[in-house]
C-alpha cells in the first residue's frame, strides 16, 4: 500500500468514518471535506477563506492520520498484531 492518495477518492461515508477512526479536529475534517469536493488545496483554500499554507499544513496532518489508520486496519486484516 503505497503513502500518497487523493482526497477526493473518498466518498462522503468513507470520509466520516476516518473522521473517527483517525481523531480528526472539527478543521481537519473541514479542509479534508473541501479538498475532496474541489480536488484541489488551493481551491479548498479559497473556500474555507483559508490561506494556501494552513490548508497546506492541515492537509499533511490529515494524510498522516488517514495513512496511520490504513496501516493499522491492513494490519487488522491481515491479521498482524505487532505494533509498526
Amino acid at each position: 500500500m503505497g503513502g500518497k492518495f487523493e482526497f477526493s477518492g473518498f466518498d462522503r461515508e468513507e470520509r466520516e468514518d476516518y473522521k473517527i477512526a483517525c481523531g480528526m479536529t472539527d478543521r481537519e475534517y473541514e479542509v479534508f471535506e473541501a479538498r475532496a469536493k474541489t480536488g484541489s488545496r488551493i481551491a479548498a483554500a479559497q473556500m474555507l477563506n483559508m490561506s494556501d499554507t494552513t490548508v497546506s499544513r492541515i492537509s499533511r496532518s490529515v494524510h498522516s492520520k488517514i495513512i496511520k489508520e490504513m496501516h493499522k486496519r491492513e494490519r487488522r486484516r491481515s491479521g498482524s498484531t505487532t505494533a509498526h
